[in-house]
């Protein structure tokens, strides 16, 4: 008796969404949010050299849109209030992507060898 798969869940089609982007800076922004929150200036060197800033805004914007960052203000420092942090749903996605990236690369590795089609 065969069991069919079980359904993804909101956190594997958000997790695969991440692994599939063709730059890897969505998921590099996150976990640079799992230990703390992180002011965009501290984000910048996330990106790649000679990279616009706009790479980095338009990523924090999928991100937040996707419930995985959210934005807040310490009003501690005037200058620049702003900060982004991981939300809950966002360390769930980073986990689960790095559970799924091991099969992702088992799977390349296959398709490099001629196992798979």
């Amino acid at each position: 008796m065969a069991f069919p798969l079980p359904e993804p869940s909101h956190e594997v089609k958000l997790a695969h969404a991440l692994l599939g982007r063709r730059s890897d800076l969505d998921l590099r922004l996150l976990e640079a949010l799992l230990a703390e929150p992180k002011r965009y200036r501290e984000l910048r060197g996330l990106l790649p050299r000679r990279a616009s800033e706009t790479l980095l805004t338009r990523a924090l914007e999928r991100l937040g849109e996707s419930g995985l960052v959210r934005q807040g203000a310490r009003l501690d420092d005037p200058a620049d209030p702003r900060y982004y942090a991981a939300t809950s749903l966002g360390v769930l996605v980073v986990l689960k992507a790095h559970e799924m990236l091991p099969i992702a690369r088992t799977l390349e590795e296959a398709r490099r060898a001629g196992v798979l089609g």
